[in-house]
Order: structure tokens, then sequence, then C-alpha cells
């Protein structure tokens, strides 16, 4: 094997290794999303504004890297449907 070669197959496995780490992060993300926005659901069914609203930012900001005012006000918004 030919020292081209070698450096050809690592290369390459480090592409893949590249590539599986960025799926494996993505779907640990939306996972973490999912359970995020759940937990803002059922602090609103609950009634929990308190809750709703931790849990809103904290989907928001998990989602977007920082909430904006978009984010806030749909926040505010989904608080004030409650019942």
């Amino acid at each position: 094997m030919q020292k081209s070669d070698l450096i050809v197959i690592v290369f390459g496995i480090l592409i893949i290794g590249i590539l599986v780490l960025s799926v494996l992060l993505h779907i640990r993300k939306n996972r973490q999303l999912a359970m995020l926005w759940e937990a803002y659901n059922a602090a609103k069914a609950n009634g929990d504004r308190a809750k709703a609203l931790e849990a809103g930012r904290a989907y928001y900001k998990r989602r977007r890297g920082k909430l904006n005012n978009y984010d806030e006000q749909a926040i505010a918004s989904d608080l004030n449907t409650m019942n």
C-alpha cells in the first residue's frame, strides 16, 4: 500500500466520521426539542403559567440559539389563550 492510498483511506474515514457525528447531533437536538415542546404543552394544559413560560423560553432558545421578540410574542400569545 502506498502512502497516497493510506492518506485517501484516512481522509475518507475522517469524512464519514464527521458525517455520522453531524447526524447524531441533529437527532439529539430534535429529541431535546420534542421533549421541551411536550413540557411546554403540558404546562399550558395544566394551566401553570410559570412553567409554561419557562418551558416555552427553553424550547425557543434551544430551537434558535437565542430568544427574539417574535419568540416572546408567541409565548405571550400562548399564555394569553390559557384558561
